[in-house]
């Protein structure tokens, strides 16, 4: 358990700090993100995470993946308090976060991209580089919804070394 991490997710979401983006920054989604994922890597291979919506983190081990499911509500309901998980993170391993705008990209005829679209390309792209791997979970939203994508799309992979 991370008390501090916990509490600062509280304060969060009891200070209503969970805005509603449309049109954004870079800066903006991020900052979005943040507030509803924080994820403290630490020196011992743990990472410990608050997910608050978001799609569930990835964990690949070879060709496994692991979906960690999320810790708590969407943030914006006072007095919730939500959990946090603590991820061990072997060598070699990676951990990929999104938020929803790349598995919910879809198509003119509304056909979703989809979890497992996306996950197949994160196991099979496994030994990229992070920047190389996140943009290809990028471009391939792009190439599902021909080019436009309609809500945010933020990728971060990190691989233990």
């Amino acid at each position: 358990p991370d008390p501090l991490l916990a509490q600062m997710v509280r304060r969060w979401n009891d200070e209503g700090r969970v805005p509603l983006i449309r049109f954004a920054t870079p800066e903006m989604v991020l900052d979005r993100f943040l507030q509803q994922a924080a994820v403290v890597p630490d020196l011992s291979g743990e990472v410990r995470l608050v997910n608050a919506g978001h799609p569930p983190p990835l964990q690949v081990k070879g060709r496994k993946l692991t979906s960690w499911p999320r810790t708590g509500p969407l943030l914006g309901f006072p007095g919730v308090t939500h959990a946090v998980r603590t991820i061990p993170v072997a060598p070699g391993e990676l951990l990929v976060i999104t938020t929803d705008g790349l598995h919910e990209a879809q198509t003119e005829g509304r056909v979703l991209l989809g979890e497992e679209r996306l996950a197949e390309l994160i196991v099979t792209r496994r030994h990229d580089p992070p920047q190389r791997l996140a943009d290809a979970c990028v471009d391939l939203a792009l190439e599902h919804t021909g080019g436009r994508l309609r809500d945010d799309a933020l990728v971060v992979v990190a691989r233990r070394c």
